[in-house]
């Protein structure tokens, strides 16, 4: 799948990842739209990563439709 991530100070692509398997009590969205915001801006400025070092996905205004879902 297509993830769009923060890998440093402006430094953002788009990356194929796997696709993610839900817990139990998790679902997974295939996103159909999804926007950015402020904060987004904000950490592409200062290359925000994850505290796992891991680059860091953007958006997290999404809507889409449900997937999978897990056991639960």
């Amino acid at each position: 799948m297509k993830l769009v991530r923060i890998h440093g100070v402006n430094q953002v692509s788009v990356d194929d990842v796997p696709m993610p398997n839900p817990g139990p009590r998790d679902v997974v969205v295939k996103v159909g739209a999804c926007g950015i915001c402020g904060s987004d801006i904000h950490f592409v400025r200062n290359g925000f990563l994850r505290p796992d070092g891991e680059p860091m996905p953007l958006g997290h205004e999404a809507a889409g439709t449900v997937e999978t879902v897990g056991s639960e």
